[in-house]
């Protein structure tokens, strides 16, 4: 089952209806087992691949029922995971300031649980729904915090995902030569460093994988 919930990750960033299989096969596995935590947690997930497809309602009622189940079950990784794709969701679709909300509720989840690890997917979340609802200031505060922690781990795809975002900010501020910059050094970054993202990639489902 292990290995189907890796292809389930994989899949998800290039092919949705593969994706979809896999998190099927996922929950009736777990159902075959008896396998409560990931019959919630796959069920959820097949919530991103309504999504995906256009159908924001079974989406909604599959990813909150998989949200109110991982806190009956304490299952605090899938807590901030579910949290976390709530609110880039709501970003997609312009919900800043929901999306805030459930960006923070992720974060503070992750800091009452030093254990689960650092939650990059609600960060950026959070940072750039204060840059779409205009919170510019607030957001530039939130970068440079982001990014003093994404140089001192040396990621260096974070590092071009906050420069691409930093390109915004700067936008938004009238600094275009800035903007500018940003943007060109962002693709050498991710270019550079491809390797990294898979390392990040994996770091950041290790979270829900657990």
């Amino acid at each position: 089952m292990f290995c189907l919930i890796v292809k389930g990750d994989f899949d998800g960033e290039i092919d949705v209806p593969t994706m979809r299989r896999d998190r099927t096969e996922v929950a009736a596995l777990a159902k075959e087992r008896g396998d409560t935590k990931w019959q919630y947690r796959a069920q959820g997930q097949l919530g991103f691949a309504d999504f995906h497809d256009g159908d924001v309602t079974a989406a909604q009622r599959s990813v909150g029922a998989a949200l109110f189940a991982a806190f009956n079950a304490k299952d605090v990784g899938a807590q901030i995971f579910y949290l976390s794709a709530t609110a880039n969701a709501l970003l997609n679709q312009q919900m800043n300031d929901q999306a805030i909300v459930y960006a923070q509720q992720a974060i503070g989840i992750a800091k009452a649980n030093p254990d689960a690890g650092y939650p990059v997917l609600a960060q950026h979340a959070r940072l750039l729904a204060m840059v779409q609802a205009g919170r510019i200031e607030g957001g530039r505060t939130e970068l440079n915090s982001l990014l003093v922690r994404a140089k001192a781990q040396n990621d260096r795809y974070q590092i071009a995902d906050l420069y691409s975002t930093a390109s915004l900010v700067s936008r938004a501020q009238k600094d275009i030569p800035g903007a500018i910059a940003y943007l060109g050094i962002a693709p050498w970054l991710s270019t550079r460093w491809r390797s990294g993202r898979v390392e990040t990639f994996l770091g950041r489902k290790t979270l829900f994988a657990c």
